[in-house]
């Protein structure tokens, strides 16, 4: 009997260790194989992961459809993820980074690796606090926002797009970024630091608008909210780069300008240039098949003594000035730099100047730029 009992105790041991073999090696292939939807959630680091929410958020995995969302969620290439009214979502990575979603709002993973991270956000309000732990020149934040790109390797911003619009509005908080700004088949980089609020708006006169931050937004309850979350955490922003514009433009293959600003958060000037000595500004010109028109773009005055600039144009002059030839647009706002001519015909050639006219009636014109509509 007891030979029996062993040799069905020894049976009995090995079913149950084939048993716990074949339930091992199906949580293991369950691991590499599940995709979403099981009890597998892959590790925070290959991607964002949904740490905080409120109200309702939904995400959209790879184009299947929007589901609501959960706590511990992953953000994956490809995956999107959207607010509803009174929500905001926090996402975050061991890797230093945070972006929080406020109402409204609608963003989705492009690529997200160790060293090279892209979101793009559709509409909405985002928040994003990058810390740059090394001064790895390899490693890339970017964010698309309409015909936008941000890009930092490490600091505080907020990033808010109109989709109605097509306006695009980025505020530093903390460390500097790089913008590359895409306007009329136009793109300007622009490398802005702390305390400074940049705005795209095509249908404003000035396109793009350099500012300091508001105390409006400063006392606002969303910038509180996100300030309040950060204190939690120790926090160290590292940047690089002064701020400068560029802007390449060709006219009729034979023009070109560069734009160089450094503005410091101690400065209140809101245009996007510096400029010593003289207030001679180089213009450029170019077809805006988009917009209907001739874009024309400017380096902005820094002269105390400015008082106007006064945009000139002919189609028989090509030597036009003011104020001898047709004025086409008007400005006392020093940071006026582009303005788009509609007034314009097909097959038509246009010789423009702009001319700032300073204190006591001096009057300083740029160089001639033509282009044929």
């Amino acid at each position: 009997m007891n030979a029996l009992n062993l040799k069905f105790s020894n049976i009995k041991f090995a079913r149950y260790s084939l048993s716990m073999f074949v339930v091992l090696l199906a949580v293991f292939l369950s691991v590499i194989f599940t995709k979403e939807g099981g009890q597998y959630s892959p590790p925070p680091e290959l991607g964002l992961y949904i740490s905080y929410g409120e109200g309702e958020f939904l995400i959209n995995k790879s184009d299947t459809g929007w589901k609501p969302a959960s706590y511990g969620t992953v953000l994956f290439n490809g995956d999107g993820l959207r607010t509803g009214n009174n929500s905001r979502v926090t996402l975050q990575s061991p890797w230093g980074i945070t972006v929080r979603l406020g109402e409204d709002t609608e963003i989705s993973v492009i690529k997200f690796s160790a060293n090279d991270i892209l979101l793009a956000q559709s509409y909405g309000t985002t928040y994003h606090k990058i810390i740059m732990h090394n001064d790895d020149s390899a490693f890339s934040y970017q964010v698309r926002a309409l015909n936008n790109t941000i890009q930092t390797k490490g600091g505080i911003f907020d990033l808010s797009t109109n989709l109605k619009d097509m306006r695009t509005k980025v505020k530093i908080l903390d460390g500097k970024i790089n913008m590359a700004v895409s306007l009329a088949d136009i793109i300007e980089v622009q490398k802005i630091g702390k305390g400074k609020e940049i705005t795209v708006d095509p249908g404003n006169e000035n396109l793009v608008t350099l500012s300091d931050i508001t105390s409006d937004y400063l006392s606002s309850a969303w910038y509180l909210w996100n300030k309040q979350e950060d204190e939690k955490y120790s926090y160290a922003a590292e940047g690089s780069g002064v701020i400068s514009v560029t802007g390449t433009q060709t006219n009729n293959g034979t023009s070109s300008a560069t734009k160089n600003t450094n503005a410091g958060a101690t400065s209140t000037s809101k245009t996007t240039q510096t400029q010593t000595g003289s207030c001679k500004p180089s213009l450029w010109v170019k077809k805006a098949a988009t917009y209907n028109g001739i874009f024309v773009n400017w380096t902005t005055c820094k002269s105390d003594d400015f008082q106007f600039y006064k945009v000139v144009r002919s189609s028989i002059n090509k030597n036009p000035s003011y104020p001898n030839d047709p004025v086409v647009s008007s400005s006392s706002n020093r940071s006026y730099a582009n303005f788009i001519d509609k007034t314009v015909a097909f097959g038509m050639t246009y010789y423009y100047r702009v001319c700032v006219v300073e204190r006591l009636g001096k009057v300083t014109c740029s160089n001639v730029a033509s282009v044929t509509y």
